[in-house]
């Protein structure tokens, strides 16, 4: 029996068009929370973290984030120009999506698969929150409970 583990996963951001007024609205707070949560909550195992279109004031937002980064996290961050010739030297086409250069479907096409699988296994997150609510906060009573789940098993 062969067992296979996950090297990690790879994150692609798109930061075309990001301004300065994208910057204004970035708290220090904000910033060290969502490192907090990367490094240490994030459920996926990230191997590479891509950002792609990066313009001068994304290196402005790094010089604020990288104090909250462990070696591990600045280690995996490549930047890539509106070139993505180095990108693409790290990243398959195979597995991008057309709007990206790569052979897989487009991104409408993407999501909209994706959210037809999260409306086939709806019933999956009710019960997580049902459990959740169960076991980790409070129990719900019935009118609460009711409330908690809505209408999530009706089409």
């Amino acid at each position: 029996l062969s067992l296979q583990i996950n090297e990690g996963d790879i994150a692609i951001f798109d930061v075309k068009g990001f301004s300065f007024q994208h910057l204004s609205k970035i708290s220090l707070s904000s910033v060290r929370a969502y490192m907090q949560f990367t490094q240490e909550g994030f459920p996926l195992r990230l191997k590479q973290v891509h950002f792609i279109n990066v313009s001068p004031i994304v290196n402005k937002i790094m010089m604020i984030a990288r104090p909250f980064m462990n070696k591990k996290v600045k280690d995996s961050l490549k930047f890539h120009s509106d070139d993505l010739t180095s990108f693409y030297e790290q990243v398959a086409k195979k597995y991008l999506p057309k709007d990206y250069g790569g052979d897989c479907e487009e991104l409408a096409e993407l999501k909209e698969k994706f959210l037809k699988e999260i409306m086939e296994n709806r019933f999956v997150v009710v019960q997580w929150k049902v459990l959740k609510n169960l076991f980790v906060e409070k129990p719900l009573g019935p009118t609460s409970f009711r409330k908690s789940i809505g209408n999530q098993f009706t089409p």
